[in-house]
C-alpha cells in the first residue's frame, strides 16, 4: 500500500509539470525525501511570450529517482502571481513545492 500511494503522490507531482495541468494540479500531501535533488539543469529561457510567465525546469520524484520536468509557458492570471516548482530542505529532509498560483502582484 506504501508503494501505490508513493506513487500516486509521484504523479500527482509530475501532473504539475504539464503545461495547461499546472495551475490545477493539487497534491493532498507532501512527499519528504533523504537525498537532495541534483543541482539545476541550465535552460535557454525563450524570448519573453505576451500573456505568458515562463515556469523554470525542476527536478521531480517519480517514486525511484528524480527526473526532469522542462521549463514551460504558463499563461499569465491577472491579480495574481506565479511560484515555481521548487525543492526545499526541511528538519525531515527535502519536500517538494509544487507550482501555484497566489493572489497580489508578487511574492511578500
Amino acid at each position: 500500500m506504501h508503494k501505490r500511494w508513493a506513487l500516486v503522490m509521484a504523479m500527482g507531482i509530475l501532473c504539475t509539470g504539464v503545461p495547461g495541468l499546472s495551475a490545477q494540479a493539487q497534491v493532498g500531501a507532501a512527499i519528504t525525501l533523504g537525498s537532495a535533488p541534483p543541482p539545476l539543469r541550465v535552460e535557454r529561457v525563450p524570448p519573453p511570450r505576451r500573456g505568458y510567465v515562463w515556469s523554470p525546469g525542476y527536478w521531480a520524484w517519480n517514486g525511484r529517482h528524480y527526473i526532469w520536468v522542462a521549463g514551460y509557458w504558463v499563461h499569465v492570471r491577472h491579480h495574481q502571481y506565479y511560484a515555481p516548482g521548487h525543492w526545499v530542505e526541511g528538519p525531515g529532509g527535502w519536500q517538494f513545492v509544487p507550482p501555484a498560483w497566489a493572489s497580489g502582484e508578487g511574492p511578500p
